[in-house]
């Protein structure tokens, strides 16, 4: 009964940390805030790579189609962090508790997951619209890309 007691507690102590560090990011997730440098970043980006006006069309639908899906995931990945709050402040049993935990966490990685393929496959079909030189300078972009927000360089 002790060892069972004492992996449950263990077992929490493990959650615990992954759950504490996602409180500021739900906060700022949950206020939308247009960042001046990002349309900034995009019309500079636009300029290095020499895109048509058909090819800033197209990267235009693409990243509103991609964002829009994104901000919903979002939102879905906020309400399940609020939910695994809610159950570590709950006074339900903590095998219940840990159940419930482990069954929210397995739902937030797959909407992490969901979230990536999207992103990763919004980054794909831009690459699709470029052509070889433009790719090679986006490449090149890419590897340096903190250059265009300086403001998170120093926050790391």
């Amino acid at each position: 009964m002790k060892k069972i007691f004492l992996s449950l507690i263990m077992s929490a102590l493990l959650f615990v940390p992954a759950f504490a560090d996602d409180t500021n990011a739900v906060q700022k997730s949950n206020i939308e805030i247009k960042n001046p440098n990002f349309e900034n970043a995009k019309v500079q980006i636009a300029e290095e790579l020499n895109l048509s006006k058909k090819q800033q069309k197209k990267a235009d639908k693409i990243y509103t189609k991609a964002r829009a899906k994104i901000v919903v995931l979002n939102n879905q990945i906020s309400d399940k962090q609020k939910e695994a709050r809610m159950i570590k402040l709950s006074r339900i049993d903590t095998k219940t508790q840990l159940e419930r935990l482990i069954k929210i966490n397995g739902e937030i990685d797959i909407l992490y997951q969901t979230r990536d393929k999207i992103h990763n496959g919004a980054m794909k079909k831009f690459d699709n619209i470029l052509n070889k030189n433009q790719k090679k300078i986006w490449n090149d972009m890419k590897l340096h890309g903190s250059r265009f927000f300086p403001e998170i360089e120093s926050m790391v």
